[in-house]
């Protein structure tokens, strides 16, 4: 049994491309959490570098980051929703990484706008998130003919697992 599969029932029901179709959304989660883990991984040693360093401008840059994140997710799904959610996701995982090369320099002139564009890329990257996991879980339960919301914990348990591996 359990939320996703195994019961012989719900597997003849369903049939093999479709069982196959189901893992693949699984798959997906967890493409998306491990990419999300290794951004993070870095992410978490610029935040890190950036307060030992020079405590007032690390402080400052993550100030930034923080109240734009907060800020942009206004518009964050408006955003995601106009450029795609791939693209969404590819854009602000490149700019996390700029961000993480702006400590090379470590001047605020480069810093301080780089904090800008990860909080706004932030509010891109888990609104992003959000929908690839809603879609995965809506797919398995229309594939595995499951009642409408019963896997959607099962894929955020999934993703927070493996993100929280960062």
């Amino acid at each position: 049994g359990g939320a996703l599969g195994g019961d012989p029932v719900v597997e003849e029901a369903v049939g093999p491309d479709r069982k196959q179709m189901a893992r693949a959304q699984t798959r997906n989660a967890v493409v998306l959490s491990s990419g999300f883990m290794f951004v993070f991984l870095g992410f978490s040693v610029c935040q890190n570098t950036a307060t030992t360093q020079d405590r007032q401008v690390g402080s400052t840059a993550l100030g930034i980051v923080y109240i734009v994140f907060t800020l942009a997710n206004l518009v964050s799904a408006s955003v995601v929703i106009r450029v795609g959610v791939k693209s969404s996701l590819l854009i602000a995982s490149v700019f996390y990484g700029l961000f993480c090369l702006a400590y090379v320099w470590f001047c605020p002139v480069v810093i301080y706008p780089a904090a800008g564009l990860v909080g706004f890329s932030a509010a891109l990257l888990w609104t992003g998130q959000g929908g690839v996991i809603t879609r995965c879980a809506c797919e398995y339960e229309k594939l595995m003919n499951l009642p409408r919301n019963s896997t959607i914990g099962f894929y955020q348990g999934l993703f927070f697992s493996v993100y929280q591996a960062s």
